[in-house]
């Protein structure tokens, strides 16, 4: 983090030697906050006033608005032990409001206020960092009821530099030892990332995961806010295996099959370095999209037959609604796969279509659509979906020097790989890809891979790429116009 923090006065030099200094917010924590509107503040409220906290005045602090999620590095010089603040709604407010207050590490909520509205005296914490390992926390205010007059205030942040904090010792962390069980239907989410938070204590490491299948469920994972580019913005990714704020760190897979549940994020890297995933396969249970095999087509209908078992939906109205775990959704459009070699159909693309759909009894649909214009024919499959990508399969932020190796993403709502702000990033062996045994031929809901202001080395060697809807590899910049 050199170069975020300012050189210290005598009077902070003196306050270090006391055991506290001020938290300077670097510039990059406010740019990099993500808040669900209007603008985050140092030393002012969001309504840009003094800060104030159940009629108490605080000198210095950052108003935000719930939801909002505030990276914060931690000084390497002198050594922190402990983050100190308090935290609580803005007298400014207009009504009362409701947020939860939560500090973070990368892997797990390290403090939580509880619900709190305006008029509560201010909240006050205490994180253990060095003993943690920890280099970035991340300050967390979510909304509860919902996000009016949520304004919100971290106020009196400090370091404290005196006292003791020894971390853990040692090189391999066995994720059987910390709870994770293959081959059952239990989350194996808080297991991982308990091992996950025991790497960052010793400063690195291999993460050994027995060879097997896992799953892993909303309910388990870590609920974060984070702008993830060329996507839709949901206030909250709830991120099942989040690797964040790591360093010198190998997960070994050894093979492994990590099965997901519901809308989440399976995997981030974040704010890390040096970080390499090897010998992995990622995939949802049920999948993102529904396929269903042509069995007959006319001029004026298409039959269809799917597995209900492997894509549950409903018929309302005449048109499908979609169910996953805590998901519903309708139809938007449809790619069509060509029977035998799984390529997309010539000059169909993504077809839009929600229309009119008559249960004929088992498995069997007929659709009021023509398909035959567009060269479909019995045998070939329809991959139903719709416009939505709220997570892509895994995420790379901020993050430094990070590799996959042998790592299959099976399936995503929007791209199956998003790597951005970050630099030197190399992908070797895997790619996107179906997963054997699974009878589908779509995988990735838009690109494959995409990269949005990356730099440095960005390699990707001997990888597959197959069944997604746009490119294989797609790199972007953010380009903007400047006026005098």
């Amino acid at each position: 983090m050199a170069g975020l923090f300012p050189a210290q006065s005598r009077g902070e030099e003196e306050a270090a030697q006391s055991g506290t200094i001020a938290v300077k917010v670097p510039a990059s924590s406010l740019l990099m906050a993500r808040q669900e509107t209007g603008e985050t503040r140092l030393d002012r409220s969001f309504s840009n006033a003094g800060l104030s906290i159940g009629g108490k005045k605080y000198a210095t602090g950052i108003g935000t608005h719930a939801t909002s999620m505030i990276p914060l590095p931690v000084p390497e010089n002198p050594k922190v032990l402990r983050l100190e603040g308090a935290c609580g709604i803005d007298d400014g407010a207009d009504g009362d409001g409701s947020v939860e207050f939560r500090v973070m590490s990368g892997s797990e909520v390290l403090w939580s206020s509880g619900v709190m509205r305006r008029g509560m005296a201010a909240k006050k914490f205490s994180i253990p960092v060095a003993e943690n390992g920890i280099r970035h926390l991340y300050l967390m205010a979510d909304r509860v009821d919902n996000n009016s007059y949520d304004h919100a205030d971290w106020v009196d942040l400090a370091w404290k530099t005196t006292g003791s904090g020894q971390g853990m010792k040692g090189a391999v962390v066995n994720a059987s030892e910390f709870g994770m069980v293959p081959g059952v239907r239990k989350d194996q989410g808080p297991a991982l990332r308990a091992a996950v938070s025991a790497l960052r204590r010793q400063g690195g490491g291999v993460l050994n995961i027995p060879r097997g299948i896992y799953h892993f469920y909303p309910e388990g994972a870590l609920n974060m806010s984070f702008h993830i580019s060329n996507h839709d913005q949901p206030l909250i990714h709830p991120v099942c295996v989040p690797l964040a704020d790591l360093r010198n760190v190998r997960v070994e897979g050894n093979g492994s099959l990590f099965l997901f549940h519901g809308k989440v994020v399976p995997l981030l890297v974040m704010d890390s370095e040096n970080v390499s995933i090897n010998r992995l396969s990622v995939d949802y249970e049920r999948s993102w999209c529904t396929e269903a095999r042509v069995v007959k087509t006319d001029d004026r209908f298409t039959e269809v037959e799917i597995d209900k078992k492997a894509y549950p939906y409903e018929i309302r109205n005449n048109r499908f609604v979609f169910q996953g775990k805590g998901w519903e959704e309708g139809m938007g459009s449809c790619m069509a796969f060509e029977k035998g070699t799984g390529h997309i159909i010539a000059n169909t693309s993504d077809i839009g279509w929600n229309g009119h759909v008559e249960p004929l009894g088992g498995s069997r649909l007929r659709l009021s659509w023509n398909l035959r214009q567009k060269g479909i024919k019995p045998g070939d499959t329809l991959v139903l979906r719709n416009y939505n990508r709220p997570h892509p399969g895994c995420v790379v932020y901020r993050a430094r020097k990070t590799s996959l190796n042998d790592v299959s993403l099976h399936q995503s709502s929007g791209m199956a790989l998003l790597v951005q702000r970050s630099e030197d990033f190399h992908m070797k062996g895997g790619g996107v890809m179906v997963r054997k045994g699974t009878g589908r031929v779509h995988t990735a809901g838009a690109d494959a891979t995409h990269f949005s202001n990356t730099r440095g080395g960005i390699v990707v060697e001997k990888a597959l790429f197959e069944g997604m809807m746009d490119d294989a590899i797609n790199v972007h910049s953010t380009c903007l116009g400047v006026w005098k």
